[in-house]
C-alpha cells in the first residue's frame, strides 16, 4: 500500500491498512455502531465498489496465512 491520502469535501481520506490499530479500531466502531465515528475516513479503491468489502478483503489477506498455520497445528477430532 502506498499510504496515499486524498482530500475531498469531507476531509482527508486514506487507504485502509490492516496493520494499523487506528484503522482497525475505526472499523470495529463501524461494526458495533453501524456508522462511522465522523465520516468514512477510507478511500474506496478499484476494483471494490464498497469500502466495507475492501476492508474485509484487506483484513482477510493480512490474516489468512496466520489462520492457516494455526489450523495446521490442531489435531483432528
Amino acid at each position: 500500500m502506498s499510504g496515499e491520502n486524498r482530500i475531498n469535501y469531507f476531509g482527508i481520506k486514506r487507504q485502509f491498512d490492516p496493520t494499523q490499530s487506528n484503522d482497525l479500531k475505526e472499523y470495529k466502531y463501524f461494526l458495533e455502531k453501524e456508522r462511522w465515528q465522523n465520516t468514512c475516513p477510507f478511500i474506496c479503491e478499484p476494483p471494490y465498489e464498497s469500502v466495507i468489502f475492501l476492508i474485509e478483503r484487506r483484513i482477510v489477506e493480512h490474516c489468512i496465512d496466520d489462520l492457516i498455520s494455526k489450523g495446521r497445528k490442531r489435531e483432528p477430532a
